[in-house]
């Protein structure tokens, strides 16, 4: 009885599909589609009949159409625009149609519709969604089928097609669902998405994550690895403080890593490149969807997941100078009826590029730009100078220069009188590295199997390993005491001496950190609907050492010596000493190890709710819980931080609605209008509970033009090392007293986390459109307003000058001593004895700015042509560093956080044809106000324009043959900078550029050859 209930149950809807499929193409409307791109063509269609397109992206994209006009039926489009182009069509749902190829074999035509076509349309195809065939090489397995089912409306995805010619929906490309859970195409969505797809990717010839993402606008400004603990690379959205653009991969979120997590932040150097098929980037809020800490927007990391055949991939490129690089990476996948998956390993390697090695970081005599001498009397050779100020004995002087060339043996005092009262300068940094050492292993897994024809179990591994060593300036001696009895000395009486140790100039801080990351899972369908569950635990451990620095007690020690193997030489020209005497003055490496552990589970449910006239009301609800802990100790500083203590657990629910108030109506101004709810209840451990929400509009006045605006709210709870963090200090520090005169004086502070911090909260809203032109090229346009408002901002660098600059603000955090009789009378208070640094709330933040993109397709007969620019303008960055401040406009003024230029821009130009290709990228960074260490010193920081070059072959396109040694190969050769472009001077952080903004790298060039099996 139930197998002929369910009979009946297929027959009917079998029939109603055939009926309902009749009367919808069967309804006739004025159409005007132009000649263009076929893929543009089907996307029109796709919006002006409120149908769903499915096709291989590779089927059409070279394809043209003639275009389709008159009064026509939906089916007639469609003939018309597929005339001539080797392509057919088929219905496989009510407003659902999938593009073949003609020549598929008449047995897999099984289940076409009868349904009214032109008389010069193709043989179709339609595929049965009620078949459950396991035969691989013919049937589509049921999950492939549901999501082409629920794709969503007016999305245009792309079907596999078997080896053997005949069609069968495989693993469909996914729609671009960042900053909603919901279904949706690339264009649509209350919120603007940009996409870095692998063929952008392998055009810019980046070699990691975050350098794809410097060339993207809405990033202000990105810190370089040698800035960062252990070579770490974060982003950094809207110019937002670091742990406020949320990374997901695959769509779920990540935790800050073992090194990263002093800082807050997931470093993008877990994930190697080659793993990646695309990177979305929302540059707008999203906690309503994501959760808290998407303040500044979301960048989800997509891996690949369908490796059909082996593909090994070889990459070398190296600068001037240094900073070469070696990627070599293997993919393999396999699959049978119910099983799918792939494995990638990934080996990275680069050397570093010295100081010493660029004239900006050789020479810091920046007189020659208009700036100040910063060289330093710390130099080889030295200094020496006398302990009183008196002059030295025997010269007319105090001070004199250690002659050039000298051994520093046999010397009397005579030997200084050409140099007395000269200074030797030096520049430290030209023995530090500008690009650390670096080496990386990495192992990304994927899979799936088919449990049921509607339940498939999928799994995700990452492990990555890496060593990064940040070469630093050598050790030197400032000041330092050499007694009458140091053999080398020649004034017989204690001196002072400036000297540099280029002995000792590999002072390192390297880091070495392991990462795994494993998900497993379960998703399906109940009915018509979606639904997902998943567990993901992500483990990391790291060290870093502060290696290569001197011990202070050996040093007064050596200078005291009166052997001459065991006294420091600082009187010559040379390194100072023996191998054994200059190691010995080394110090214990202080050695810090961090942790950062994760648990996550998460669920969700989404489908359509109910229709209402203009569609269906698509809904999805989830909830997720979360234990993260981070842990940190070092014996040399007494830290000592434990995963039971650093610690929080959350819970969540979401929901989000996508409802189509307006659409199908045609009429001009008011086609389509959708809706976009969404809410989300966060409880947390330590900080309660909060509820945010996001409200999103696009509304559609023509089938060309797409107007969208969304608002939202966002709560970020401190992190945990901002909460647990250990005191630390005390450390002296010389600053000036505004409540005492600005009298200057020497007083301590202490560092470290706070518990008592409260959650950050902001608001943002965006609006926008997006225009795509219906004529040649296909050019589209799109321009959002955004603004984002921060409060209770937790400043992550406090220092003494400006907490004593808002004494009131910090009751308890300044310690005085009693005021003597004299401050009474003159109305002081006592003088400052230590100042607690600690991590503190600070004032608000607002910042707006205007995002453009253009972009377009030209086919020719000399090949295809497309150019694009995308550009972020930004109108206002104010800051005020805590409530009581006034604003302080930050756009277009260096600053050692982080530079805001008021213009950034990336455009590209492309041309392929017959397998050979040429990309054109240049990318713009406006000019600014320079500073010194954030204070305006009336300079002028140029705009630069940096122009990246890269060609492309592809061998077995290019001969049209499919075997042999042509067979997937395909060869890159480009470079970064071509035109080797310096940095524009800047004073801002004292090294004659702003590293916020540029690199000393300069120009790069690659070559790589990826070969597919």
């Amino acid at each position: 009885m139930r197998t002929v209930v369910a009979g009946a149950a297929i027959c009917l809807s079998i029939v109603s599909l055939s009926i309902a499929q009749n009367v919808e193409a069967a309804i006739r409307k004025a159409t005007s589609i132009p000649a263009q791109d076929l893929a543009v063509a089907l996307q029109t269609l796709a919006r002006d009949r409120d149908l769903q397109v499915v096709y291989r992206s590779e089927l059409v994209g070279e394809l043209r159409t003639q275009g389709a006009t008159g009064d026509l039926t939906t089916t007639e489009v469609l003939a018309q625009l597929l005339r001539g182009t080797g392509l057919t069509y088929s219905f496989i749902g009510e407003q659902a149609v999938t593009i073949v190829p003609v020549s598929v074999p008449e047995a897999s035509r099984a289940g076409s519709t009868s349904i009214d076509r032109a008389a010069s349309a193709p043989a179709t195809l339609a595929i049965d969604a009620a078949d459950t065939s396991s035969d691989a090489g013919n049937s589509p397995r049921f999950w492939d089928r549901f999501r082409l089912a629920q794709a969503g409306p007016n999305a245009a995805t792309a079907i596999d097609t078997a080896s053997s010619g005949k069609a069968k929906p495989g693993p469909v490309e996914e729609v671009v669902v960042v900053g909603s859970r919901l279904s949706q195409p690339k264009d649509a969505g209350a919120a603007p998405v940009t996409v870095f797809d692998r063929g952008k990717i392998d055009g810019l010839g980046a070699a990691s994550i975050a350098d794809v993402l410097n060339y993207l606008p809405q990033q202000s400004f990105s810190v370089p690895e040698w800035q960062n603990p252990g070579g770490a690379r974060r982003v950094q959205l809207r110019g937002l403080a670091s742990g406020t653009t949320l990374i997901l991969i695959n769509g779920r979120r990540v935790v800050p890593g073992a090194v990263g997590s002093a800082q807050n932040y997931f470093d993008l150097n877990t994930i190697p490149l080659a793993a990646v098929e695309r990177i979305e980037v929302l540059a707008d809020s999203a906690s309503a969807v994501y959760g808290a800490d998407a303040v500044g927007g979301v960048v989800n990391i997509v891996l690949k997941s369908n490796v059909e055949r082996p593909v090994l991939d070889l990459t070398y490129g190296t600068a001037e100078g240094g900073a070469a690089e070696r990627r070599a990476s293997l993919s393999i996948g396999g699959s049978t009826a119910r099983a799918r998956g792939s494995i990638l390993w990934d080996y990275f390697n680069r050397d570093p590029l010295l100081g010493g090695d660029r004239d900006r970081t050789r020479n810091a005599d920046f007189t020659r730009f208009g700036g100040i001498d910063r060289r330093t009397t710390t130099a080889d050779p030295g200094n020496i100078c006398s302990v009183d100020g008196s002059n030295l004995p025997g010269l007319p002087t105090p001070c004199a220069a250690v002659p050039v060339g000298s051994t520093g043996i046999g010397l009397t005092p005579a030997s200084f009188l050409a140099t007395a009262g000269q200074r030797n300068l030096d520049t430290p940094r030209r023995f530090s590295a500008l690009v650390p050492e670096s080496r990386r292993y990495s192992l990304v897994a994927t899979g799936s199997y088919d449990v049921t024809d509607r339940i498939e179990a999928f799994g995700e591994f990452l492990y990555s390993d890496r060593t990064d060593a940040a070469l630093g300036q050598p050790p030197s001696v400032s000041g330092g005491l050499v007694p009458a009895t140091n053999p080398f000395n020649p004034f017989g009486v204690a001196v002072r001496a400036d000297f540099l140790l280029t002995g000792l100039p590999e002072t390192t801080g390297p880091a070495h950190e392991t990462a795994t990351r494993a998900v497993a899972g379960l998703k399906g369908a109940l009915g018509s609907w979606e639904w997902e569950f998943s567990l993901l635990e992500s483990r990391s451990t790291g060290e870093y050492a502060n290696a290569g620095n001197v011990d202070a007690t050996r040093l007064s020690a050596a200078l005291a010596a009166t052997t001459p193997s065991l006294a420091l030489n600082v009187f010559g020209d040379g390194p100072g000493g023996n191998a054994a005497l200059l190691s010995s003055l080394v110090a214990v490496p202080a050695n810090t190890t961090y942790a950062s552990n994760s648990v996550q589970a998460g669920g969700f449910l989404k489908g359509d709710l109910f229709m209402l006239p203009a569609g269906a009301v698509q809904v999805v609800g989830g909830a997720e819980w979360r234990h993260e802990a981070i842990g940190a100790s070092s014996p040399t500083t007494n830290l000592d931080l434990t995963t039971d203590d650093a610690k929080r657990d959350s819970s969540s629910a979401y929901a989000e609605a996508r409802v189509p108030v307006i659409g199908g109506t045609g009429v001009p101004l008011i086609r389509e209008v959708d809706l976009t709810l969404a809410g989300r209840y966060d409880d947390y451990s330590d900080f309660g509970n909060v509820f945010n929400a996001q409200y999103g509009l696009e509304w559609r006045p023509l089938s060309a033009l797409l107007i969208r605006a969304s608002r939202g709210d966002a709560y970020r709870a401190p992190g945990l090392t901002d909460l647990y963090k250990p005191q630390q200090g005390p450390f002296p520090g010389t600053t000036l007293d505004p409540r005492r005169g600005y009298q200057s004086f020497t007083a301590v502070s202490t560092v470290g986390g706070n518990p008592n911090l409260d959650p950050e909260t902001s608001r943002s809203s965006t609006i926008g459109l997006v225009w795509t032109a219906p004529f040649a090229g296909t050019p589209r346009f799109s321009a959002s307003y955004w603004r984002i408002e921060q409060d209770r901002r937790i400043q992550t660098a406090v220092n003494m000058t400006t907490i004593l600059a808002n004494e009131s603000y910090f009751p308890g955090r300044v310690v005085r001593e009693a005021p003597t009789p004299a401050d009474v009378a003159a109305g002081w208070p006592g003088k400052v004895v230590s100042v607690d640094a600690s991590l503190i709330n600070g004032g608000p933040l607002e910042t707006n700015g205007i995002d453009f993109e253009v972009s377009a397709r030209f086919d020719t007969s000399f090949g295809g042509i497309s150019p694009s620019l995308s550009a972020t303008r930004v109108q206002k960055y104010k800051t005020a560093d805590f409530p009581s401040t006034p604003f302080a406009e930050r756009v277009g003024i260096a600053n050692y956080n982080g530079t805001v230029p008021r213009w950034r821009a990336t455009g590209s130009l492309s041309w392929n044809r017959g397998g050979v290709s040429l990309t054109g990228t240049a990318h713009y960074t406006g000019d600014y106000a320079d500073a010194t260490f954030n204070v305006a010193n009336g300079g002028h920081v140029e705009s630069q324009t940096l122009i990246d070059l890269q060609a492309a072959i592809d061998f077995e396109a290019l001969m049209g043959r499919s075997s042999g040694l042509a067979r997937g190969v395909v060869v890159r050769v480009g470079a970064s900078n071509l035109f080797n472009e310096e940095p524009p001077y800047s004073d801002v952080l004292g090294n004659g550029f702003d590293s916020t903004q540029t690199s000393t790298r300069q120009r790069f060039v690659y070559v790589s050859l990826s070969k597919t099996f």
